[in-house]
């Protein structure tokens, strides 16, 4: 059983999907929550669940893409809790709204892509490690996705802010070893978000192949294809991998990317 009695964890868009899925296996192990959310009202329910179960947590409104904003909230968090110790960037988008329409990324999907997916990730990140470093303890745990690895030309942009992901993820955990800070990622594989309802949508409009069938159909037969266990994940399966790499049972793993997804990427 990991225990997390007496952290405080930020999960930044944990409002819905694997954020949710990381908020509600981090409050089962004991951490008492924050979400700071670009969607309020996403967070503010699912803190509400939490809170239903006995602990504690907050919601916070933030954009992660203005580092004005990432201040301010995280200014507020450490005003009600006293501290951070974990910090999970999980805030993230996979291109501009109405990209299923399109047979290539626009400029603006790669500009919203690495302004959510890497200089958010960035933004929280700083916002969280002086503080961190000073106490010297800290977690810090960035979601990045087997497309750090598999690189794929439906989705290049995606995959571009994926792999910066791992990459920032191994240099800021060198950076902050010698403060007895973790910093570490993990690679999901396909869950049903919206994420892959978008993906899935792109499909039965540019594939012939699968243009008759409908969009849950089309990630079925992805992850029949691409899974070696033939099944999908969850946001609780990246949850309480979350749970063991940010707690200190984990103290000497650092500059990792574990990847959550059934077989598909073996390294």
């Amino acid at each position: 059983m990991i225990d997390l009695s007496n952290k405080i964890a930020v999960i930044t868009g944990g409002g819905i999907g694997i954020g949710k899925g990381i908020a509600t296996i981090l409050a089962k192990q004991g951490a008492s929550i924050a979400i700071p959310d670009i969607n309020l009202k996403d967070a503010t329910e699912t803190i509400n669940e939490i809170k239903s179960k006995g602990n504690e947590g907050i919601a916070i409104e933030m954009d992660v893409t203005k580092d004005q904003s990432v201040k301010n909230a995280f200014k507020e968090i450490i005003s009600h809790f006293g501290q951070i110790d974990i910090l999970v960037n999980n805030a993230g988008i996979y291109a501009a709204p109405g990209f299923e329409e399109y047979e290539e990324a626009r400029e603006i999907d790669w500009d919203m892509a690495f302004n959510v997916n890497v200089k958010g990730l960035v933004f929280c990140t700083n916002a969280v490690k002086e503080q961190m470093k000073s106490r010297k303890y800290g977690k810090i745990l960035n979601i990045a996705s087997i497309a750090a690895r598999l690189s794929n030309p439906q989705h290049l942009h995606y995959c571009a802010t994926k792999s910066a992901v791992v990459n920032y993820t191994q240099g800021v955990a060198r950076q902050l070893a010698s403060y007895s800070i973790n910093v570490n990622a993990i690679c999901p594989g396909i869950l049903w978000t919206n994420i892959w309802k978008v993906i899935a949508t792109r499909q039965k409009k540019y594939n012939p192949e699968v243009s008759e069938n409908e969009i849950r159909e089309i990630a079925n037969k992805v992850i029949k294809e691409k899974i070696p266990m033939g099944r999908e994940q969850v946001p609780e399966d990246i949850g309480k991998a979350v749970a063991f790499l940010v707690s200190d049972d984990a103290s000497n793993i650092t500059g990792q990317a574990l990847h959550v997804d059934g077989g598909a990427v073996m390294l």
